[in-house]
């Protein structure tokens, strides 16, 4: 059985690698030597229990166990093409607990807003500086953090209002990821994720403290925020932080009440605006508008920032 395991590992790994090498970005992140790796972790992994290799991230994120079969196959066209009262109730429930296939669902957007950044026209040498660290870090945890700025940033540059990329502030204490306008003006962006894993990775009931998960919120924008760094160093203009969440961390409900705190504090005055995302891939997200900002945004910025985020 474990051979037999390891030989579907092999397949499952190839055809992913496949439909990277068909994408107009993530074919030079993910190429023939990182396949080549992950391949050999594979061959030399005790698959006495399920796979876990901390540098085969892409690959965990875009395999799914039921690519290939012809119920599910059919049952995802179905739902894909909007014709979801043709499907039976039992496809239904399989797809609501399995989901649909990433290749034809993440994989485009990712390599969408990835292409999307290494394209704009400024700070060539910052935007070369940025894709080489995530090719860099592919093979670590870290890449996690590299891949959510530049999918957000590759975001605002899809959408035609991405101005500028590590933006000075402070008389050049300090630099923010992104600016962006949207109403004429610039709005600053800073983009941040919390790694910092602390939930069990396992399957079970577990008892936690809930401080300790609003805590990891409060504590990463503190970071951005209130203490002389980054957004704290702004004058002037509207700022916006953007903040990934991580699965064993925060959950949805712990980071708003870790946001509602910071907006509570005035420390936290120079923030306009923050979005939260469920995790690095930024797909469900939420927006947070404060309530007493020095800077707020206008009714069009408002508009537009929870059309694109408040999902």
């Amino acid at each position: 059985m474990t051979e037999e395991y390891r030989q579907d590992l092999h397949r499952r790994l190839r055809f992913v690698y496949e439909a990277l090498s068909k994408t107009t970005f993530l074919n030079k992140i993910f190429d023939q030597e990182w396949y080549q790796t992950i391949s050999k972790e594979i061959e030399r992994a005790d698959l006495s229990h399920p796979l876990q290799i901390d540098s085969a991230l892409m690959f965990s994120e875009l395999d799914h166990p039921l690519r290939g079969v012809p119920w599910f196959e059919e049952a995802q066209d179905l739902l894909m093409q909007g014709n979801v009262e043709q499907l039976d109730p039992d496809a239904t429930f399989l797809l609501a607990c399995w989901g649909l296939d990433p290749l034809k669902t993440f994989l485009p957007t990712l390599d969408e807003r990835l292409a999307g950044f290494a394209k704009v026209p400024f700070k060539r040498d910052e935007v070369s500086r940025k894709v080489n660290e995530l090719h860099a870090n592919r093979f670590n945890p870290e890449f996690r953090n590299h891949v959510f700025e530049l999918s957000v940033l590759g975001f605002f540059a899809k959408e035609g209002v991405l101005t500028d990329i590590e933006v000075a502030v402070g008389a050049g204490q300090g630099t923010v990821d992104g600016e962006i306008s949207i109403d004429g003006r610039p709005i600053l962006v800073e983009v941040t994720f919390t790694s910092q894993v602390l939930l069990p990775a396992g399957a079970g009931v577990y008892f936690g403290d809930a401080n300790q998960l609003v805590n990891q919120v409060v504590g990463k924008i503190r970071r951005k925020v209130a203490e002389g760094r980054q957004l704290a160093l702004v004058r002037g203009d509207p700022s916006i932080l953007i903040l990934g969440r991580n699965r064993l961390g925060a959950d949805k409900i712990t980071s708003r009440w870790g946001v509602k705190e910071c907006f509570a504090d005035p420390d936290f005055a120079k923030l306009s605006a923050v979005v939260v995302s469920d995790t690095w891939k930024l797909l469900r997200t939420q927006f947070h508008i404060a309530p007493q900002p020095n800077i707020p945004l206008s009714d069009r910025e408002i508009e537009t920032l929870g059309r694109w985020f408040d999902a």
